[in-house]
């Protein structure tokens, strides 16, 4: 009875996760990524230019980075979603966070961790990966660097070359799909470094030789081997040195957790927990011949708490170690197997029907409290064109609906980082803000009535409702359409006009 009790719990387990993972699309780059996989596979190019909107990017680095640095990946979603719809995509991301579950819960196991410590700390990171639905490339980043750690995990732990040999092409793969590569490979080779000098300083250390060091060394330069080629690790330090600092500023996602937690009152109580219990436990599960995961753990916790879009690297990798510890520390105490995972196994059921019960979990479709969908039809069904000033969430969705007879002005991409500026100015209608638009000479402004979080008026709207060279064409729940008189008259008076 008890080997089925326990994959029972851990088979329902996975299950509640997987469910909890299939909610609909809101990410706002989502859009705009598979724009960019369908002008490859249309193509056939990876263009040096930016296709979409009224202005190329900015500088160099972001120009032959960002539009460059997830075309694989890019071209894999959009041929998901034209083949299987917002289903077949949302069945990707759960899938994929529900097998980094699964990888955390084997590597704990391999390294030595208990049953039901693995499990505990498996549903911690589990909570965590909850904030990281987004439907964006950035997802198989979190899958591919527990997968290194298990290639490294295993070699070491059963003391066998063969999984050395899978990390070039993982790596070549990871780099041609997402910018998350840079970390990954900066800390393969650190990790290299720090394996060579335990097998050089600890007799009997049979894990970290040359021959080790040659195959990570060769696996990080076949991170080069991408359209960027080393603009890969260029833009990472031109973007966190450069003018990404002031994309940093106005996305939350780079934005510490602790400033998430005083600004938006996102508080992320799983990430906190998970932090915590790694003080606890972290210094239980080395010894000092094997001491290259607890710095990097700590080099990745680090890191976390100065962007909050790297911590499922952080409780992705820590896991395994964080579970060998607790095990450690529980030792001494006897749990009850079978009644222990017949109420995780009921906590698991419990979840998911709850789940399913109240729309949090296995729901399709998309968001459409997030996207200007009735706006985008508005402009279909009239067959406009021209550039629109338009709100940073929603340019991705634009240009997925609208290219080529729409060019926006800014997207998620933030290729033009400078020009935030006068985006902020615009919004709020300043006197420099005005200028600029009317010098940019916009047919169309498409802008939420207020600000995410605050909910505070943006002065635009209020501004070009009194301004006689513009008029309201379109209007529903989320904001105002704008279309300047020239540009409205061609249609104005339709019985479709709102």
């Amino acid at each position: 009875m008890k080997p089925f009790i326990k994959y029972a719990a851990l088979a329902a387990v996975f299950l509640a996760f997987f469910g909890h993972y299939f909610v609909p699309i809101w990410d706002m780059d989502f859009w705009w990524h598979i724009a960019s996989g369908r002008y490859f596979f249309e193509t056939h190019t990876i263009p040096a230019e930016d296709p979409f909107s009224v202005y190329d990017a900015d500088d160099g680095p972001m120009r032959a980075s960002t539009l460059r640095f997830y075309w694989l990946a890019q071209i894999g979603m959009f041929l998901t979603y034209n083949y299987l719809g917002t289903t077949g995509i949302i069945f990707l991301k759960a899938a994929t966070l529900t097998l980094c579950l699964a990888l955390t819960f084997f590597r704990s196991k391999l390294i030595g961790a208990s049953g039901l410590s693995s499990l505990a700390v498996m549903f911690i990171v589990g909570m965590g990966l909850l904030y990281f639905t987004g439907d964006r490339p950035q997802l198989l980043s979190f899958l591919f660097f527990p997968i290194v750690a298990l290639l490294l995990e295993f070699s070491r732990e059963k003391k066998v070359q063969w999984p050395l040999y899978l990390l070039p092409p993982i790596m070549l793969l990871w780099a041609n799909m997402h910018g998350g590569i840079t970390l990954g490979g900066v800390v393969l080779m650190l990790m290299a470094l720090s394996y060579a000098i335990e097998w050089r300083w600890f007799e009997g250390q049979r894990f970290g030789g040359k021959w080790f060091f040659a195959i990570i060394v060769f696996a990080v330069l076949c991170t080069l081997l991408t359209p960027s080629g080393l603009n890969t690790y260029w833009y990472l330090a031109a973007y966190q040195l450069g003018d990404g600092v002031l994309n940093r500023e106005r996305t939350s996602e780079y934005a510490s957790p602790i400033t998430l937690w005083q600004d938006m009152n996102i508080m992320v109580p799983f990430y906190w927990g998970f932090l915590l219990l790694a003080v606890i436990a972290l210094p239980k599960a080395f010894k000092k011949s094997h001491l290259t995961p607890l710095w990097v753990s700590l080099l990745l916790a680090a890191i976390s708490l100065n962007a909050f879009r790297y911590i499922p690297f952080f409780i992705l990798y820590a896991a395994p170690y964080v579970a060998l510890g607790l095990s450690r520390l529980t030792a001494p105490i006897k749990f009850p197997t079978l009644p222990a995972y017949g109420a995780i196994l009921a906590i698991a059921l419990f979840t998911l029907g709850y789940g399913v019960q109240h729309g949090q979990a296995f729901q399709g479709g998309l968001n459409p409290a997030r996207y200007p969908i009735g706006a985008v039809e508005f402009i279909q069904k009239n067959k406009l064109s021209g550039k629109i000033f338009n709100g940073y969430t929603w340019g991705g969705y634009l240009i997925w609906h609208l290219n080529p007879q729409i060019n926006v002005y800014i997207d998620g991409r933030a290729l033009y980082p400078r020009r935030f500026n006068d985006y902020t100015h615009i919004l709020w209608a300043t006197p420099y803000g005005v200028e600029k638009l009317d010098q940019d000479n916009f047919d169309f402004v498409l802008i939420p009535y207020a600000t995410a979080w605050q909910k505070e008026p943006y002065k635009l709207n209020a501004y070009l409702l009194q301004n006689p060279q513009w008029q309201v064409v379109y209007q529903d729940q989320l904001g105002y359409m704008f279309a300047r008189k020239k540009t409205a008259g061609s249609y104005m008076g339709q019985s479709n006009y709102r």
